[in-house]
């Protein structure tokens, strides 16, 4: 109850700022997207309306700014620990396996990623925890500062086209990838506002069309970190090239027809975490492979060809192996 209390008395601390003192806090706004940036190498986006004012523009970039450097690891595009995720809209205002929301726009002090922030860094509720790097003051008060004055979160199309000095987003190589792929009915887009590295779903991909957009997808090389093709007659190359996506984190394969040979071309994917292999025929001979991916965190197996004793083996051969078998 006491850790709770300091946490409502810090939080109104920030909440004081916010309305008696606007124009600090803008100052503590910029100064901490200064800092932020200089730790992330990043360049300052400017400020460009997409919809949006130029102060809800600068108090979104820098939430975004904190959040990017210290929950997106956990909590983004790749990963989302207890379902949730922060950085999309929809995701964070509703919240996670806990139902509770994580940003209430206008409300800082019923946000759950504030309090839990706020938390003392021993408590084991505190985000991060304390083995990660902890927000600094800068950092609350801008998250703090964005949620009280309505958490606005910009159209990314409309912002992305209209950065156009942003260079890091608009490659007009990347661009033209992107164009090619949605032109024969995939879907590529980058992983978020200011990360140029690249999302791409094949799944509903025009009939006829797929080699063609796996030609244009191989052009991204360590740029793509998620791709869906499930549902799709792959060509067996297609598992041969998987080795080029050196940085890919998350892969489905539900619903193709993968082998257990197949799956020796991803032990060189040394950052995937995630691997959905749910109504394949892949059997128990197919998981020696996946035992050798060390960054593996979480595998899908229903409706597959393995049995639940190898399932069981292959979540225990791995402390923080999390693998779904029905």
């Amino acid at each position: 109850m006491q850790l709770r209390l300091n946490t409502t008395i810090r939080l109104r601390s920030y909440l004081f700022l916010f309305i008696a003192a606007p124009l600090s806090m803008t100052s503590a706004v910029e100064e901490m997207q200064d800092m932020e940036m200089a730790a992330d190498g990043m360049s300052a986006a400017p400020h460009a309306q997409a919809g949006v004012t130029q102060q809800e523009l600068a108090l979104f970039e820098a939430a975004q700014l904190v959040m990017k450097n210290h929950c997106y690891n956990c909590h983004g595009a790749t990963k989302q620990k207890g379902d949730l995720r922060l950085d999309q809209e929809v995701a964070a205002t509703t919240g996670g396996e806990s139902g509770v929301p994580s940003i209430v726009p206008g409300d800082a002090h019923a946000s759950y990623v504030v309090e839990r922030m706020l938390l003392p860094r021993e408590d084991e509720d505190a985000m991060p925890p304390e083995s990660k790097t902890a927000v600094t003051e800068a950092g609350i008060q801008a998250i703090v500062a964005w949620i009280e004055a309505g958490a606005v979160w910009p159209d990314m199309h409309a912002l992305r086209k209209r950065i156009s000095t942003y260079v890091e987003i608009d490659d007009p190589e990347t661009e033209a990838i992107i164009d090619a792929i949605d032109s024969v009915g995939g879907k590529a887009e980058y992983n978020s506002w200011d990360d140029p590295r690249i999302r791409v779903d094949l799944s509903f991909t025009d009939e006829g069309k797929l080699n063609e957009a796996l030609a244009e997808l191989s052009k991204f090389g360590d740029q793509l970190i998620w791709l869906d093709v499930s549902g799709l007659d792959l060509p067996s190359s297609f598992y041969a090239d998987l080795g080029q996506y050196t940085n890919l984190q998350r892969l489905h394969l539900d619903r193709t027809k993968v082998s257990d040979a197949d799956l020796a071309q991803l032990v060189g994917l040394k950052q995937l975490v995630y691997l959905n292999l749910y109504g394949t025929q892949i059997t128990d001979a197919g998981l020696v492979h996946l035992k050798q991916i060390q960054s593996l965190e979480k595998v899908f197996l229903g409706g597959s060809k393995v049995s639940s004793t190898a399932a069981k083996q292959l979540a225990r051969s791995k402390e923080e192996l999390v693998v779904v078998h029905r």
